[in-house]
């Protein structure tokens, strides 16, 4: 599986912040395990994701996203929680779509591992389908998304980030359930930061897939070794849902930045400028700690 989560420490200077709705739900208790309980609503729908200087019109274009978001909502989970997520689909246009859940082994719960023709079938426009099972996965950084093959209709923004926490002592477990319940930010809370990256087109992924196979696209993104790093042009690119984010950091105190590549065509670097990054892990396992100034993220 190509590495695609890195989890990072930092010292780093503050900067501001733009705030990002967070969904609440509440936490219900059942056989001893908690359970957490997620409600995506999968629409079509105009947003803002190119910066004005791109090809796209006043930067606009359709995307299909959860919640009417361009960011889905972040899932946070103890390791042992139930989680349980209802999927309505209303997409349209004949859309089918699944859940994916990227990194997790999905022990002894197979069957909601989202992946359409091997372990379920697309749910249907205007259906909905609910993942439940109880997550037994490593503490770590993942995320979500959309694994029924390319989207028609619009952009696909389909996809959030996912944590596990580990929460064997009771202050990590309240952590979890202040940030379920909204009394935290679901990005940036006490000394963690989630940094969300895609990139973005003039067109849905499905078109760039069809000119692709009828070698309509122009020559591939290269980098400055002149080496091919998409088979696409380079349009642009979100972070956290935003093509001007930024993210809020503590001063004088070292960050742990949860850094998610969910690209559908290209690799990123992550850097901070004058300082260097220690890398702490990689798609949700510990690692030796390691200092670089920045990282090539795959996707």
């Amino acid at each position: 599986m190509a590495r695609t989560l890195l989890n990072f420490r930092t010292m780093a200077r503050s900067v501001s912040l733009r705030l990002l709705e967070v969904l609440l739900l509440v936490g219900i208790e059942k056989g001893g395990a908690t359970v957490r309980e997620y409600n995506f609503t999968a629409t079509v729908f105009p947003a803002q994701i190119h910066s004005l200087q791109s090809r796209s019109e006043g930067g606009w274009a359709m995307v299909a996203g959860v919640n009417g978001r361009v960011l889905g909502p972040a899932v946070h989970v103890c390791r042992g929680d139930r989680l349980r997520i209802d999927v309505r689909n209303h997409l349209g246009g004949g859309e089918g779509l699944s859940i994916s859940w990227h990194g997790f082994q999905m022990r002894k719960a197979n069957a909601y591992d989202g992946v359409v023709g091997v372990t379920q079938c697309s749910i249907p426009p205007w259906s909905s389908f609910v993942y439940d099972w109880e997550v037994e996965e490593e503490p770590g950084t993942y995320w979500w998304h959309t694994q029924s093959g390319a989207l028609h209709l619009a952009q696909d923004l389909v996809k959030g980030p996912l944590v596990v926490h580990d929460c064997s002592d009771q202050a990590s477990r309240t952590l979890v359930d202040e940030i379920y319940s909204g009394a935290q930010h679901e990005l940036f809370y006490e000394d963690e930061r989630i940094i969300f990256m895609t990139d973005v087109f003039n067109e849905s992924v499905h078109s760039l897939y069809l000119e692709k196979t009828g070698r309509l696209l122009q020559d591939p993104s290269k980098s400055k070794n002149a080496l091919a790093v998409g088979f696409a042009e380079w349009v642009g690119g979100l972070i956290n849902g935003s093509p001007h984010a930024s993210i809020p950091v503590p001063l004088g105190q070292s960050t742990l930045l949860r850094v998610i590549n969910s690209a559908t065509v290209f690799s990123l670097k992550f850097g901070v400028d004058q300082l260097r990054l220690t890398v702490v892990g990689t798609d949700g396992n510990p690692s030796e700690p390691f200092e670089v100034d920045e990282v090539s993220v795959d996707h």
